[in-house]
């Protein structure tokens, strides 16, 4: 089966005692036992739960995995592979860790104000990280309770934009910057 159908199929008729096609949302945050020391498998939300375990099954087959994870957010995610880790083992990253990133620098404040007034697609936000591509100014939003000379060492400066490139066509995320660039000439050089 091609990708595009394995995914759209992925997670449907698993709920065999109702016969839903897509999978329920269980907003519950515990489960019954059916006695003392017997388990449906399911305990507390937060251990796991069916909907979760239909999305980490379907994570590992497209993938072509053992297994998939679902996390709650990135930091869990790198909590969770920092974990993997002993004490002696020795991990090289950069001061600023993101994954999934794109910054750069444009002439002045002013052009990365002018570009941010004028993208349609990427939405200016500081929350990076969901599946939609964001435009950030770091100076200004994710880095603003950063000492000012921190940041100057770190190289973020009101003129660096920073992406959080997700999961649109690339080629609309460029259409989109290159309009909201045009017309920046006369305010600096991009």
């Amino acid at each position: 089966m091609h990708f595009d159908s394995k995914a759209a199929q992925l997670g449907t008729c698993s709920d065999l005692r109702t016969g839903a096609v897509s999978t329920p949302i269980y907003q519950t945050a515990t489960f019954c036992h059916p006695e003392l020391g017997q388990s449906t498998g399911y305990d507390y939300i937060r251990s796991h739960n069916p909907t979760r375990q239909i999305l980490e099954e379907a994570i590992a087959e497209l993938e072509e995995g053992n297994a998939g994870f679902a996390f709650s957010s990135g930091m869990a995610a790198i909590t969770a592979v920092l974990m993997l880790y002993r004490e002696v083992d020795h991990v090289v990253v950069s001061e600023d860790c993101y994954g999934g990133m794109i910054s750069f620098r444009v002439t002045s404040s002013e052009v990365a104000a002018y570009i941010l007034k004028r993208v349609r697609l990427l939405r200016l936000s500081e929350s990076l990280g969901g599946v939609e591509s964001l435009i950030t100014l770091p100076a200004a939003q994710t880095h603003a309770d950063v000492p000012p000379e921190v940041r100057k060492l770190q190289g973020v400066t009101h003129s660096l934009l920073r992406l959080s490139v997700e999961i649109e066509e690339p080629r609309d995320l460029i259409a989109d910057l290159m309009q909201a660039a045009s017309g920046a000439e006369g305010r600096g050089a991009i």
